[in-house]
């Protein structure tokens, strides 16, 4: 939207070549310490697949598009993309989604019912037993388009 000057954010779903792993987390660590240090970053953050050793989420949140504009301008995110090219051979497979950070709130009544139904802390937490969901909450994993 032409006219959103807010903050925005970025997911990027890297796919890496299992053999690359270690050369990919060496480049995306020294990229990660620079852009921390860049004043319109909100949030910067490598994060692994829940089953896929070799996948890797990169979430980004910038103060505007400016912000997130200037970051890819930077010094070190090109060095990034030229040691994706000569240290591993090629850029990784990359998916992107982009988005304004402008999260959906709760209408109040929502709020209230929820406060209202004082829910049980063990029922709440039911889903945590032996490491994973039980048989009352069905959970899907594998591949996610953005």
């Amino acid at each position: 939207e032409a006219n959103y000057d807010g903050a925005v954010g970025l997911t990027a779903k890297f796919t890496i070549d299992p053999d690359k792993v270690p050369i990919f987390l060496d480049i995306m660590s020294e990229n990660i310490a620079f852009t921390r240090r860049e004043a319109g970053m909100l949030q910067y953050e490598l994060t692994p697949d829940y089953l896929q050793p070799n996948v890797f989420f990169l979430l980004e949140k910038f103060k505007s598009r400016d912000a997130l504009l200037a970051h890819v301008k930077s010094r070190h995110y090109a060095n990034c993309q030229r040691r994706f090219n000569e240290d591993m051979g090629e850029h990784p497979k990359v998916q992107i989604c982009f988005y304004r950070v402008d999260p959906v709130q709760p209408k109040p009544k929502h709020v209230e019912a929820a406060a209202a139904a004082r829910h049980e802390e063990a029922e709440a937490q039911d889903h945590l037993q032996d490491g994973g969901p039980t048989k009352k909450a069905k959970v899907t994993a594998g591949p996610v388009d953005c």
